[in-house]
């Protein structure tokens, strides 16, 4: 499957699974505490997801073109196994995150914390800069998310204190 195809094809399932994220988000009843409603994060999540993916979508569904027309210039890119083998492992570390939090096994920040520094670091690849930086995003963006959860959402997040 070329590069092209396979982004159509992940937001195509982007959109999808947005889609479900909507209805459900919709059905659940409004909240006591939360003056937005306890669907309005899922619903602006998914709504993100669908502008993102659509743009994603269109510049694939350009390139895949460009690939089948006359005038494309350039090499096939292939998924190898090496790519396949990421992709595993990034599917496999999610559901052990999903896992993990859903059993409440550890506080959010120090899981999210390795999930988001091991996805990075599988699909990025090592190196001293992918490294670095993965650090630094791995601890900001948790960071960030459990203090608007638990402070603006008043969200109880796994091990929150």
């Amino acid at each position: 499957m070329s590069k092209p195809a396979a982004e159509v094809f992940a937001c195509l399932m982007t959109i999808m699974l947005s889609g479900m994220m909507i209805y459900e988000a919709s059905m659940l009843p409004p909240g006591s505490f939360d003056p937005l409603g306890s669907g309005s994060v899922p619903l602006v999540t998914s709504y993100i997801l669908i502008f993102l993916a659509l743009a994603v979508l269109i510049r694939g569904v350009v390139a895949r073109r460009n690939e089948e027309g006359d005038g494309y210039v350039g090499q096939r890119e292939t998924a190898s196994g090496l790519t396949m083998v990421r992709v595993g492992g990034f599917v496999s570390l999610t559901v052990l995150y999903v896992a993990l939090s859903n059993l409440k096994v550890l506080h959010f920040l120090p899981m999210s914390i390795g999930f988001l520094f091991a996805a990075l670091l599988l699909l990025n690849g090592v190196c001293r800069r992918s490294v670095l930086v993965s650090g630094v995003v791995s601890i900001l963006i948790p960071a960030a998310l459990f203090f608007c959860f638990t402070k603006f959402f008043t969200v109880d997040l796994p091990g929150a204190f």
